[in-house]
This record gives structure tokens, C-alpha cells and sequence, in this order.
């Protein structure tokens, strides 16, 4: 992979809200290294999950489609294997 391309890591979290951590505003919970990920790269405040499974949220952040696209409805089946995720685009980029 070329150096001059940058890093990317993406931070999923289970059993969380938007709001829980310090740099959301909560001054109740001490987060430090999410404080850090958040300042020294991108948050998204305003993202909004598409349904509240996980398996199928998931398949959502990684392909960029609706639950009845991908077809991953529910946490026990499988996802229509056949569209591209935000892996096959980064490798198709050189990463």
C-alpha cells in the first residue's frame, strides 16, 4: 500500500448511545480514548442506524444499503454476499 495513503479505523460499538461519551457532551462519563479518536479524526454526530439489530446495522455501515437491500434482516441469516462493502471498495482503491 502506497504511504501516502491514509489509515482508516472505524469504531462500532455495541450497547452504546450516541451521547455517552465526554466529547458528546456527557461530563458524567470519562471516555479518553474515544475523546482522542473523536478530536483527532472524524465523529459523525448526526448518524442515525437503520434499525436496531445489530447484524443488520452492521451490513448497513459496511455495504451502504438498506436492510431490504442487502437482505440481512435479522440477527441469524446471511446478506446478499454479491454487493460491494466498504472492504472491496478500499481494496479496489489500493488498500
Amino acid at each position: 500500500m502506497p504511504a501516502d495513503r491514509p489509515n482508516l479505523l472505524l469504531v462500532y460499538t455495541d450497547q452504546m448511545r450516541g451521547m455517552d461519551m465526554r466529547c458528546a457532551g456527557n461530563a458524567d462519563l470519562i471516555t479518553p480514548t474515544l475523546d482522542r479518536l473523536a478530536a483527532e479524526g472524524v465523529r459523525c454526530p448526526h448518524g442515525y442506524a437503520t434499525t436496531p439489530i445489530c447484524s443488520p446495522n452492521r451490513a448497513t455501515l459496511l455495504t451502504g444499503t438498506y436492510p431490504t437491500t442487502h437482505g440481512l434482516l435479522c440477527n441469524d441469516t446471511t446478506w446478499r454476499s454479491a454487493l460491494p462493502t466498504l472492504g472491496t471498495v478500499a481494496r479496489d482503491a489500493g488498500y
